[in-house]
């Protein structure tokens, strides 16, 4: 039996996995081989779609061991198999005409709508350029209401900061169908109620024995769910003090200094 066959840890990427320069700290390298080799599960959360995590983490088919939790939790893909599953879509049509009035009302915001392996735009914003370099056939320009309905997985809008408060505070007409979350501060996404980090961890929760432990660490507004949600939850330095405050919450290492490989220390400390 292995140390760690009981315990899954589920990673938020940027300010978490990676540091603030984009790159892998090669600690947390060097800690996942050993807690993966001695019985432990590993994966990670993201507001990204499936696809977008290679251009960070490029190796992600060999990190991940278990299913991850992408596009803020509107479904489940497994890396290594190159598989999606347990997906939720948007509620479209109530939508449109309020991504409409947004729009219009603030045009320095740019939206984009997840659908279908692709990022449906009218404009392409300085945010998702890098993604229309890299992947020029996923970036589609074309109007709001010619946008395929029926498989949306998130809608975001990018934009100056102040602009984006200015959006946060339109999407407070939304039901309990919806929420909004603002994963940066020139980012805020709309995702189904059941089609968040926090909601996923839950359903994961129900697939694994009760005597399995999952811990979840993330750094910014939109892991606060995800954290919730989890057994048991840390936080890296550079994360918000929100979520330091979680009841329980395991403060671990900056980011740039190896957060994951700290955390994967903290649960050896307590296993033994």
């Amino acid at each position: 039996m292995g140390l760690f066959d009981k315990i899954i840890i589920v990673s938020d990427i940027d300010g978490t996995f990676i540091d603030r320069r984009g790159e892998i700290p090669p600690r947390n390298l060097t800690s996942l081989d050993y807690f993966k080799k001695n019985g432990g599960r590993f994966t990670i959360a993201t507001g990204r779609e499936h696809f977008l995590v290679y251009p960070s983490v490029p190796q992600i088919d060999s990190i991940c061991n278990y299913p991850a939790i992408v596009c803020n939790g509107a479904y489940l893909y497994d890396f290594p198999a190159h598989k999606a599953s347990d997906e939720t879509f948007l509620e479209d049509e109530t939508l449109v005409p309020l991504i409409r009035r947004i729009a219009d009302a603030c045009p320095e915001a740019a939206f984009r709508v997840d659908a279908r392996g692709c990022l449906f735009v009218e404009r392409v914003h300085e945010i998702i350029q890098w993604v229309k370099n890299l992947y020029p056939d996923r970036v589609i320009l074309t109007r709001l209401e010619d946008i395929p309905r029926g498989c949306w997985h998130k809608v975001a809008f990018d934009g100056p900061p102040k602009v984006i408060d200015q959006c946060e505070a339109m999407l407070s007409v939304l039901d309990e169908r919806f929420v909004h979350i603002r994963s940066g501060a020139d980012i805020v996404e709309i995702q189904a109620a059941r089609a968040t980090k926090g909601s996923m961890i839950s359903r994961l929760k129900q697939s694994v024995g009760d005597d399995v432990t999952i811990w979840a660490i993330g750094d910014y507004e939109n892991d606060y769910a995800l954290l919730t949600a989890a057994d048991r939850c840390a936080v890296p330095e550079n994360g918000l003090e929100k979520l330091k405050r979680i009841p329980g919450a395991v403060c671990v290492c900056d980011c740039d200094d190896g957060a994951i490989a700290d955390l994967i220390d903290r649960i050896e400390e307590g296993i033994k």
